[in-house]
Formats: C-alpha cells, sequence, structure tokens
C-alpha cells in the first residue's frame, strides 16, 4: 500500500506567482481495485437480510430501484429547458440531420 500525495496551487501575493502546497490523501491508494476488506457490519446485516429473506429483499431492491427512478424524472422536470432522453435523443438527430 503506498501514500498518494496530491498537489495543490495557491496564490501567493504577487505578480503570477504560485506555490504548490502538497496535500496527503486522507484514504491511501489501495494496491488492487477493489480492495479485500472485510465486510462493514452493515453489508453483513444486508447479507443476513438477503438470505433469509430472498423474496422480500428482492421486492424492496425492485421497489427502490423504481424509487429512484421517479426521483431522477421529477428531478430533471424541476429544469426549465432540460428535457428527458426521448426529447434529447429527438433534439440529437434534429441537428445531425441538418
Amino acid at each position: 500500500m503506498h501514500v498518494e500525495k496530491k498537489t495543490s496551487h495557491r496564490a501567493v501575493p504577487g505578480p503570477h506567482t504560485v506555490e504548490p502546497e502538497t496535500v496527503v490523501a486522507s484514504v491511501p491508494k489501495l494496491d488492487q481495485f477493489p480492495s479485500r476488506q472485510p465486510l462493514s457490519e452493515q453489508e453483513k446485516m444486508l447479507m443476513r437480510y438477503v438470505a433469509e429473506y430472498p423474496s422480500e429483499a428482492t421486492l424492496v431492491a425492485k421497489l427502490r430501484a423504481e424509487d429512484l427512478r421517479r426521483e431522477r424524472e421529477e428531478e430533471m422536470a424541476d429544469f426549465p429547458g432540460s428535457a428527458g432522453s426521448e426529447d434529447l435523443d429527438q433534439r440529437v438527430s434534429e441537428k445531425v440531420n441538418r
């Protein structure tokens, strides 16, 4: 395992002077991704729930995915001028065909 150093620049008084500032990453870069780490308590609880109640876990996952999709659609509708994927596809197609 090695520690990744990040460099940021901050302005120092004077004409066009930049002094690099070394910042050490709070989380070390791991040699393998995804890393092999023990499961958290929350992950262990989820594994037990899925093992004991597979059909309920599947239903909960499907409902949660549907809620997330609906929330995303509502957020997109809140931005004026933003379009759903069908409208975006149509606009891109019209620009390409010009």
